[in-house]
């Protein structure tokens, strides 16, 4: 057991309310208070006269600048009679300055008296107080040993009560734990007897319930051969019950993919109802199509033909002579073929043709005059070399016109064959109409036969 573990007897208590009530203690601490509340008064004093002190200190040296400013100014050349009259304020209040500088320096005086006889007294309560502490420091130290020495004592005896205590204790501790041991012996006994008398109870149970168990089993087995052969009879009738749904299913899977398959033949059905009317609406728009392609390529066909005529046309009109009528496809200086129609174009290779003739008829009439005044000429003597001259020329002349009407004839040949596939490619698009053609035609065949 530790120093602090031991129990706090009434003597401590009496030795240490003996220490804290003493008066002499109390007295001490009380001056001790008092003390230190008057140093701490004396210190805040002190300090309230320094800075008293530092006040007037800067005070006398402001006055003893202004004193040694007012020195120079008297010490400066002698003033007029204004400047003196200007100056007695200023020396009023100097001499004002002056008197209360040597107030100040009184005052200063005897606050650095008073400042020296705080610090003294400071000093003194300061050594007092610390002798005064130090002789309660050794009288608490004495004290402080005495109730050491009390609490010593104290503890050997509470050191011998606690030991004799202890062995007390354990003594009657021994005596109670050999009685314990000795009732849990018997109790232990009395339970195994107890234990042993059950025991035997439990076997004869036991075997009672084993003798039992094994009539039971007897009976259990006679019950599974009974419920064995229950449970072969309900197989039997199970496969016959599964055979009978099995068919039962088989029926029902076949009735029902039969109506699958009306149901999938009317979809069938339907479907190619109605891809036949999408197919049929298509074969009408590619029908449309296809008139509105031929249409188009039977506009173009005219177009191109009305193009190729009018190309023709206008070589046949260069061949001829400018005093032959011009047509209507020189009408305008910038009108293209293309905006011709089939009928004003045949009417315009008509009008070529029939120009063409004229022209031919006047270049055989011309040429026939030729010849008859050729001929009289030829029939006298050969003595006017210059009339074989102009006979050969007019020969050339004719042989030109001849050459001329035969580039003209190529050219209607030319034009005639062209205007024929032309034809045929229109009557390929569209089935063009026979009337026209044949009128077509006929106008060709009259004009090769009066060109030959």
């Amino acid at each position: 057991m530790s120093f602090r573990e031991w129990p706090i007897t009434d003597v401590f208590y009496v030795n240490l309310s003996l220490y804290l009530d003493a008066p002499a203690y109390l007295q001490q601490v009380s001056q001790w208070e008092e003390r230190e509340a008057r140093l701490h008064l004396l210190e805040d004093r002190l300090s309230y006269l320094r800075l008293q002190l530092r006040n007037a200190h800067a005070e006398l040296n402001a006055m003893k600048e202004e004193a040694e400013k007012s020195k120079r100014r008297q010490e400066m050349p002698p003033w007029t009679a204004t400047e003196r009259l200007a100056l007695l304020p200023a020396q009023a209040i100097l001499s004002e300055k002056d008197r209360e500088l040597l107030r100040l320096r009184a005052t200063i005086s005897a606050l650095e008296a008073e400042l020296c006889d705080m610090e003294r007294l400071q000093g003194e309560y300061k050594h007092q107080l610390e002798r005064q502490q130090d002789e309660a420091l050794r009288e608490k130290e004495k004290e402080l040993l005495q109730l050491r020495e009390a609490l010593e004592c104290e503890k050997q005896q509470v050191l011998q009560e606690v030991q004799s205590t202890l062995l007390q204790e354990r003594k009657k501790w021994e005596a109670e734990a050999r009685a314990a041991l000795q009732m849990q012996r018997e109790a232990l006994l009395e339970k195994d007897r107890r234990m042993q008398a059950d025991l035997r109870v439990a076997l004869e149970e036991e075997r009672k319930t084993a003798l039992a168990l094994r009539d039971e089993t007897a009976n259990l087995h006679a019950r599974i051969q009974e419920l064995e052969s229950q449970a072969r009879l309900f197989q039997a009738e199970k496969r016959v019950a599964v055979e009978e749904l099995r068919e039962q299913l088989q029926k029902e899977k076949e009735q029902a993919l039969r109506h699958l398959r009306d149901d999938l033949e009317q979809e069938r059905v339907q479907d190619m109802e109605r891809m036949r009317a999408k197919l049929q609406e298509a074969e009408e728009q590619q029908g449309i199509l296809r008139a509105e392609e031929r249409k188009s390529g039977a506009e173009w066909a005219e177009r191109s033909l009305a193009m190729e005529v009018a190309s023709m046309a206008r070589q046949l009109q260069d061949l001829l002579p400018r005093k032959a009528g011009r047509l209507s496809f020189s009408q305008g200086p910038h009108r293209s073929p293309a905006v011709f129609s089939s009928g004003h174009t045949l009417r315009a290779v008509r009008e070529i043709c029939q120009d063409t003739q004229r022209y031919l008829q006047e270049l055989r009439h011309e040429a026939e005059m030729q010849k008859h005044e050729i001929l009289p000429v030829q029939k006298e003597k050969g003595c006017y070399p210059h009339l074989r001259s102009s006979c050969a020329r007019q020969l050339n002349g004719t042989s030109f016109s001849s050459q001329g009407s035969f580039s003209t004839q190529k050219l209607l040949r030319l034009l005639q064959g062209q205007i024929r596939e032309l034809r045929a490619e229109k009557a390929g698009y569209h089935g063009g109409s026979p009337d026209h053609l044949s009128v077509f035609r006929e106008d060709l065949a009259n004009t090769d036969t009066e060109a030959k």
